[in-house]
């Protein structure tokens, strides 16, 4: 086995979840979860503001506007 990086985002009980076969030596997808956490919360903020409003609502918007009709009855 080669280089394992047990910190990395993608890594849960002993198996790497963005590749097949483990070996962290020249795997490009590495980062800390930290490191994962803020790009995914930059990415949102760009998309959001590009678009204008949440992209949440684009794929929960109608979800939640049946729950809350639901709830309301």
């Amino acid at each position: 086995m080669g280089i394992l990086h047990k910190d990395c985002f993608a890594y849960s009980n002993g198996k790497c979840r963005a590749l097949v076969c483990i070996d962290c030596a020249c795997c490009s997808f590495y980062k800390t979860k930290k490191q994962f956490k803020e790009d995914m919360q930059a990415a949102k903020k760009t998309l959001d503001e590009h678009l204008g409003f949440p992209a949440s609502k684009m794929y929960y918007g109608e979800l939640l506007e049946l729950l809350t009709k639901e709830g309301g009855k």
